[in-house]
């Protein structure tokens, strides 16, 4: 173990000629949870809970949803070509006027009806070269990639469906919901709300993407005195839509934005952790190096799930933890 109070089994350059070189290491793929599901689906025992903290056992359960509704969870990036340019978005409980959110969840789900009308939104957030060329999908005030760059092939309109339900509630806070579907947050009906809702997604843009990635090897993340695993510090971010029309009927209210990111787990319990545990806290660290400050950290803003991610979701367990911070809505990037 690397320490640096100088009690290391090796010099640091013998450790460097033994390193491999850094390489990202991919989560499984949802192509082949999809085939697994049939053998991994199963209900978890009385025994298993049994040996479990509040948290890993919410976990365990959450996994054994996502394996009965036949849904595998998404954990790969979506790669730039077949990002959804619109997102069509059936909403049965009306949840994207962020109104209620947080009373109607049990009555919703036993009156949800299939909506009429598909919302459509439009990815604001991240933008590609091919957005620029093919001139489809993204706001004008989105098109700002550099156009002498861009590939001489035109792309053609992609177009992705969002079915967003009381029943899925995640989890709530003081301007927002989230609902699994990835994870889906929307702001609440206040300005400010929806303010934050845009910041946040501006962050999730922002950040680089080793951040979102696990890679081989382990850090050494100063001032924490040992190697952690090199693993990734945040979700995934799939995309900031905006609704193309944004009012809802006659009324005085209007749409939320939607922010699509990886869903991660639930939150740390910090009574339960170990000391192996501890080691997301240099997740913070990894952060600031990269020149961002999360500026509103609780434990339920740190979610763990089991590990690791490049294991079939049968073969996790919480003796591998992964973790990931969320919640950037009042995140600042030092360069700004």
């Amino acid at each position: 173990m690397i320490q640096e109070s100088e009690e290391n089994h090796y010099k640091l350059d013998k450790i460097d000629d033994h390193e491999p070189d850094p390489y990202v290491v991919p989560p499984y793929s949802t192509m082949h949870v999809q085939d697994d599901i049939a053998a991994a689906k199963h209900d978890v025992s009385e025994h298993d809970l049994d040996d479990m903290n509040d948290f890993a056992r919410r976990t365990a359960l959450l996994e054994c949803e996502h394996l009965k509704s036949n849904i595998p969870k998404l954990e790969e990036f979506i790669p730039s070509e077949y990002f959804p340019n619109i997102l069509l978005v059936n909403d049965t409980n009306d949840l994207v006027s962020g109104t209620g959110c947080r009373f109607k969840t049990t009555r919703y789900a036993r009156e949800e009806k299939p909506s009429r009308l598909l919302i459509e939104y439009e990815r604001v957030w991240p933008v590609f070269d091919r957005d620029v060329q093919s001139n489809l999908g993204v706001p004008s005030e989105a098109k700002t990639v550099d156009v002498n760059r861009l590939a001489p092939k035109a792309t053609q309109l992609r177009v992705a469906r969002l079915h967003l339900s009381a029943s899925s509630l995640i989890g709530v806070g003081h301007h927002s919901t989230v609902y699994r579907g990835i994870a889906v947050k929307i702001a609440g009906s206040s300005s400010s709300a929806r303010g934050m809702l845009e910041k946040e997604a501006n962050i999730y843009n922002k950040l680089p993407k080793h951040l979102m990635e696990d890679w081989n090897g382990f850090n050494l993340v100063t001032p924490h005195k040992y190697p952690v695993p090199a693993d990734a510090v945040v979700p995934k971010f799939y995309g900031y839509h905006v609704p193309k029309d944004p009012y809802i009927g006659s009324c005085h209210l209007d749409r939320s934005p939607i922010l699509l990111v990886e869903e991660c787990g639930v939150p740390i319990r910090s009574y339960g952790m170990n000391p192996d545990e501890w080691c997301c806290l240099t997740h913070v660290l990894r952060l600031h190096y990269a020149n961002f400050i999360q500026n509103f950290l609780y434990e339920r803003n740190i979610l763990i799930q089991p590990g690791p991610l490049s294991h079939p979701p049968s073969e996790r367990s919480f003796d591998r933890p992964s973790f990931r911070i969320i919640d950037f809505g009042r995140a600042e990037r030092l360069e700004d």
